[in-house]
């Protein structure tokens, strides 16, 4: 068996096992929202969306350490350098106990001023705030030390034990649900508390497994000062497009505050729950799908590192548009039977949101070969000068009296000028071009999309004309979604080669059903 076939299987293995993970997670977490937002209320519910905002802008260089992390990972995997593995993943956990001190000396002192001084927060509330942010705090530092745990898992692809743990979380949170209803005290602190030692326990088991699975996983206190200052060096570009990213997101939702108060951080929090639910489809499978990109670039194996981002951005696409797509026509029956109550604007803000997606579904590919090759700096650049942007935008469109969904069309523009300027990047690297790309992704993507979506629009005009019942309309509409998006892409979407694969994997499950 060829070593394509071999890495094709494990590839579809694994992502199986995060897609069997993301449904009951997201099943279970859009239940654990409902309630706790019934629980505390929408008024705290958006005072804890805006402190957990805080805490994850200023925590934005995490998000660099753990790319850097992944990276060097794979890179040693597909080096089969077991011994540089151990040697980055020692220096990755110290790096990760220095942006934890890190973060929070710039929560304790940035963000208790942005608290006491610039928010509209209820007067009532102010102690439970001040309260949760310095839990919130701790609750990041645990997260933060945790990551090239995780990132060694993802590594090593095992992403059944991936799945397992992340269902233990959810359904820890479950328990948060129960407890919140019997328990007495402050509900909001309360919650806070319940995140904090949920996080905690997650942590010590990510070490335990670690430590008794993988000899290259087992810490000790060492220090190579080569290794160190190339993470860093890797690291400090991969910082600009998350601390962009990070501060534009919550600087938005403190923009918002500003202008509408916690009502409408509700709303955001709320289209943050669904944007991600909706993203981690694809989020999963590029989970599964990275390393083996990074692996063979690492490996100089350019025949299969270019087929295998083609059909990646493809199944990226795909993937998010058949789970999204109902969703978007269904947005004001789900939002009702989902929440009941439902903070105005909801909808509006949840649809933009799901449309950025479909543009950073592409891009997801492109970034990860980027960082595989190291050549990050401009890209970087790029990313950090047109995201930042958005910030005095978002500000200016809300200040002219614009309704607050207006501002989520700038992310939509954004995204389309990132993957267009990782693509121009991207072709120096894996021999691509820019007309082979459009025929091999952009055509097939936008014909399926424009024959399904016309299809479907009809079909929801007739539906809203003979269904009333909510729930009735949205079973009905996302099943006639999933058909009619799954033939058009069959037959509008795919090459002959992608076709044929999909019928042996049909076939193949027809049979194990017999």
């Amino acid at each position: 068996m060829s070593n394509i076939s071999v890495n094709n299987k494990r590839i579809a293995k694994n992502t199986l096992m995060l897609y069997f993970r993301m449904i009951f997670v997201m099943v279970i977490k859009l239940f654990t929202s409902r309630v706790i937002l019934q629980v505390i209320g929408i008024e705290d519910y958006g005072v804890y969306n805006l402190v957990a905002g805080i805490i994850v802008l200023f925590s934005f260089l995490n998000a660099a350490m753990n790319g850097a992390s992944q990276r060097y990972f794979n890179i040693a995997l597909g080096e089969n350098n077991l011994l540089k593995f151990k040697t980055y993943f020692c220096n990755a956990v110290n790096a990760h106990f220095i942006i934890s001190l890190f973060s929070v000396i710039i929560c304790e002192v940035l963000g208790v001023y942005l608290l006491n001084n610039n928010l509209n927060i209820p007067e009532n509330r102010l102690f439970a705030t001040k309260v949760i942010f310095q839990i919130a705090i701790i609750t990041s530092v645990f997260n933060i030390i945790r990551t090239p745990y995780n990132a060694v898992i993802i590594a090593f692809e095992r992403m059944s034990f991936y799945a397992y743990i992340s269902i233990v979380e959810v359904m820890l949170n479950l328990g948060i649900v129960f407890l919140l209803k019997i328990i007495n005290y402050d509900k909001l602190i309360t919650y806070s508390v319940l995140v904090l030692a949920i996080s905690v326990i997650i942590f010590i088991v990510y070490v335990i497994y670690c430590y008794k699975y993988y000899d290259v996983a087992r810490y000790k206190l060492s220090f190579n000062k080569t290794i160190v200052k190339e993470i860093i060096s890797f690291s400090s570009w991969s910082t600009l497009s998350s601390f962009a990213n990070i501060g534009v997101k919550q600087g938005f939702n403190i923009i918002l505050n500003l202008f509408y108060g916690v009502t409408l951080n509700a709303a955001i929090g709320i289209m943050n729950q669904v944007s991600s639910a909706i993203y981690s489809f694809i989020q999963n499978f590029q989970i599964a799908v990275n390393p083996q990109l990074i692996k063979s670039y690492a490996s100089n194996d350019d025949a299969y590192l270019k087929k295998l981002f083609y059909s990646s951005s493809k199944v990226s696409y795909y993937l998010l548009y058949i789970i999204s797509m109902p969703i978007i026509l269904c947005m004001d029956e789900v939002l009702y039977i989902w929440l009941k109550n439902v903070p105005e604007y909801t909808a509006s803000l949840c649809t933009l949101a799901i449309f950025a997606l479909y543009v950073n579904s592409l891009g997801g590919p492109i970034w990860t070969v980027i960082q595989a090759s190291g050549k990050i700096k401009r890209y970087q650049i790029f990313i950090c000068v047109v995201t930042l942007l958005n910030l005095p935008l978002y500000y200016l469109i809300l200040y002219i009296g614009l309704p607050p969904f207006y501002p989520l069309f700038l992310p939509i523009i954004t995204n389309v000028a990132v993957v267009i300027y990782g693509l121009d990047v991207l072709i120096k690297e894996i021999n691509i071009s820019i007309k082979e790309y459009i025929s091999e992704i952009i055509v097939p993507i936008i014909r399926s999309s424009i024959i399904s979506l016309t299809t479907l629009l009809v079909v929801l005009y007739l539906l809203k004309k003979h269904i009333d019942n909510e729930y009735l309309f949205v079973f009905t509409m996302v099943i006639i979604s999933i058909l009619i998006i799954g033939v058009s892409i069959y037959y509008t979407g795919i090459d002959k080669i992608e076709k044929e694969f999909v019928r042996t994997k049909i076939y193949s499950i027809v049979r194990l059903k017999k």
